[in-house]
């Protein structure tokens, strides 16, 4: 599960940045490897992607844990295989009072999950900034598989080039596909937390209802669009097969018409505690 934190291993990375603990699988890097070394791509844009990867899903996470942080909770990050994932205990805050669980309403709940998006945004941005302060341009357009194109002018340095590439293709186009309405992605966060303000009977069901086909559309779309749709077809065709699991778990429970009663999918420790990729 992309909300569940790997088991700790003794090739665990761990650092800290601005007090926020952050710990890093060696999957992750594992992971990253086998998503660069792509045909055409040599070793040095390889080690270029990770770097990349590393750096754009650290920006994402930290995102979220600055707006946990804004609630009165205290964070730490991991990244592994499938991402990354911020983390959380209610029981942390100095302020808790389990009878006003602030972590559990919907607002900071879509707050938490829109800040690692927004963070993302912000650093391409940023970066784009950068471009042009340094006397070079970025052209941006509409179109193509990934939504959109860019063209960076006037960087010389090839490495460069591709670096930033990289970082605004994260940043940019995964950040917009984590918005997509699929659980456990942060736009299927949100889209729970709407569903449920509508209508609390049903709307969880609602919710893997349009998470489900959300991520078959995704799948068919990269699969007809992209250039090489394999990792993106698999996610998606994963992500899809876990919400119809965890609509019929819910069902099973009860939860249809049955409100809370149900439970709240996803709601084990983790549930309280996590936003991720």
């Amino acid at each position: 599960m992309l909300l569940a934190e790997p088991p700790r291993t003794n090739y665990d990375l761990h650092f800290r940045v601005f007090g926020i603990p952050v710990r890093v699988h060696p999957f992750f890097w594992l992971i990253a490897l086998l998503s660069g070394a792509r045909e055409g791509v040599s070793p040095k844009e390889t080690f270029i992607w990770m770097a990349a990867l590393f750096v754009s899903i650290l920006i994402h996470e930290l995102g979220h844990a600055v707006a946990i942080l804004f609630y009165g909770y205290r964070p730490w990050v991991t990244l592994h295989w499938l991402g990354g994932l911020a983390s959380y205990d209610r029981g942390f805050s100095e302020s808790y009072d389990s009878s006003d669980d602030r972590s559990t309403r919907p607002l900071p709940q879509i707050v938490i999950s829109l800040a690692g998006p927004v963070a993302g945004f912000l650093f391409a941005t940023v970066i784009v900034g950068l471009v042009f302060a340094s006397g070079g341009a970025a052209d941006f357009s509409l179109g193509g598989a990934y939504l959109f194109r860019w063209d960076l002018l006037g960087v010389t340095s090839a490495n460069l080039g591709y670096l930033l590439d990289c970082l605004i293709f994260i940043n940019l186009f995964w950040g917009l596909i984590n918005l997509l309405p699929v659980y456990p992605l942060d736009g299927g966060q949100v889209s729970r937390e709407l569903f449920l303000v509508a209508n609390p009977r049903r709307g969880i069901e609602w919710s893997l209802q349009l998470s489900m086909a959300a991520a078959i559309a995704m799948a068919i779309y990269a699969l007809l669009r992209f250039q090489q749709p394999f990792f993106v077809v698999i996610l998606f065709g994963f992500l899809a097969f876990g919400s119809y699991q965890a609509l019929a778990a819910y069902r099973g429970f009860g939860g249809q018409g049955g409100g809370y009663g149900g439970g709240r999918y996803g709601d084990d420790d983790d549930s309280y505690r996590g936003r991720g990729w």
